[in-house]
């Protein structure tokens, strides 16, 4: 008999046993999910109760579920289109797609295939609606440049599989806990999971002809997607969610549904009472698993790539740093292009003094060490001056031939007169040091003797 504390008096003494999901063997709660389930404040009683609130949350899919989450969409759309984080976020806050995804956990937890079916189908007409306002909106308004918000969601890695991995864990705790006080955790879930704006990315990839945004975005969706129903699936069974008692709660559940409901619906389709996903727990995980084993192959190689490039960028500001360590260059613009397995730099200096070939090839060596693969740096320099115009004219290279001078009524002003006039110019103009050397090589043209 279990302790008055775990269980009301009522209660049978053999009520923790339950057919095996296997092969109908009776077999006892194991003692992991009794201290799982205890450590959450979840009675054995309980669990039929905590099905039907999931399940009718996941199926509650009528015209007003349809309507908000469009409208998520378009929200979520929108603030992509506008770079604005802050709606983004709304839209994360008013998409009611954690409920079905919850539910498929349940239902895959328990061998429920009419509750997977539904919710399954659920999340896929919702996937496919909220791209097609996205595009629809990206079809209409004249915007077709790719945000910082839009590209954040096109290069997914691993990292992202880990947070949804570690959404799905926390949104299945706050289910499972039953605990009021964690309920306002739910939209810190939501946001943290993100399924709407990837969705977004989707449609606007979608209607401006760029696949690579779909192929991106909608990767990140199915890493989200997996990681919330395997975490969510391991929480359900580990408080016995599994148990024939739960299971016995889902049939008359599913007893209750008129016929005019989506679930009815789907039960009516061929086979579809026959369907029972996998019979064994442990095979409904290892095909959850095997999905998102299959999404996370392509995020490792995104994650190698983001970590390549972090790498290579780092080198590169080594390589300014070093061109600038001894105060007689700035770097102005740098571009780094990424091949396959080597990366080319170009630089855009501004210097007091030429840098030599020698000298870039060293720093050049340097850079392609830190960065474990060739860079190639291309310098474009700029002569500029601190002010000391005569330095300045050192650096010009001479005409040994000059024109003839043009008749003229008046003589020409000598060297000396045109560089002093410059010196005096740019010493009272409070302009950058790339713009005085354009302002004297300027005049240095306009007034040399012809």
């Amino acid at each position: 008999m279990p302790a008055a504390s775990d269980a009301p008096s009522q209660e049978a003494p053999d009520s923790r046993k339950a057919p095996d999901l296997r092969g109908g063997v009776p077999h006892e709660e194991t003692p992991l999910e009794e201290a799982t389930r205890k450590k959450l404040g979840l009675q054995r009683w309980d669990r039929p109760a905590l099905f039907r609130e999931t399940a009718e949350a996941a199926v509650d899919t009528d015209l007003p579920f349809w309507l908000v989450l469009l409208l998520s969409g378009a929200i979520a759309t929108l603030g992509l289109l506008l770079n604005q984080t802050a709606v983004v976020i709304g839209a994360m806050l008013v998409a009611p797609l954690l409920g079905p995804l919850l539910g498929l956990s349940l239902a895959l937890a328990i061998g429920d295939g009419r509750l997977a079916a539904h919710t399954f189908l659920t999340i896929l007409c919702g996937m496919l609606g909220v791209i097609a306002v996205a595009a629809g909106l990206t079809l209409v308004l004249p915007f077709t440049e790719v945000t910082s918000e839009i590209a954040a969601r096109t290069r997914p890695t691993t990292l992202d599989l880990a947070i949804a991995i570690f959404s799905g864990l926390a949104g299945a705790i706050v289910t499972v806990s039953r605990e009021r006080r964690l309920s306002a955790s739910i939209p810190g879930v939501a946001i943290a999971v993100a399924l709407i704006p990837p969705l977004g990315v989707s449609g606007f990839g979608l209607a401006t002809g760029q696949w690579a945004l779909v192929k991106g975005s909608l990767l990140l969706f199915g890493a989200n997607l997996g990681g919330i129903v395997i975490m969510g699936m391991l929480a359900f069974l580990a408080v016995g969610m599994h148990r024939d008692d739960v299971r016995e709660a889902a049939r008359k559940w599913h007893d209750m549904e008129t016929e005019d409901t989506f679930g009815a619906r789907i039960a009516s389709l061929p086979g579809m009472n026959r369907l029972g996903v996998l019979r064994s727990p442990l095979a409904r995980v290892a095909l959850v698993g095997a999905f998102v084993a299959a999404v996370a192959i392509p995020l490792s190689s995104s994650l190698e790539q983001v970590l390549r490039e972090g790498r290579v960028k780092q080198a590169v500001a080594m390589a300014v740093n070093r061109l600038e360590a001894d105060d007689e260059a700035s770097v102005l613009t740098r571009e780094i292009e990424f091949g396959e397995r080597s990366t080319s730099a170009a630089l855009r200096i501004a210097t007091t003094a030429w840098i030599s070939d020698e000298e870039r090839r060293t720093v050049e060596a340097e850079a392609s060490d830190a960065a474990g693969e060739p860079v190639a740096l291309r310098l474009e320099q700029v002569l500029a001056s601190r002010g000391d115009i005569q330095a300045l004219a050192d650096q010009l290279p001479t005409d040994p031939t000059p024109a003839p001078a043009p008749e003229a009524s008046g003589a020409p002003p000598s060297l000396d007169a045109v560089r002093a006039r410059v010196a005096d110019v740019l010493a009272s103009m409070a302009v950058p040091t790339a713009w005085r050397w354009s302002a004297a090589r300027s005049a240095w043209a306009t007034g040399r003797p012809r």
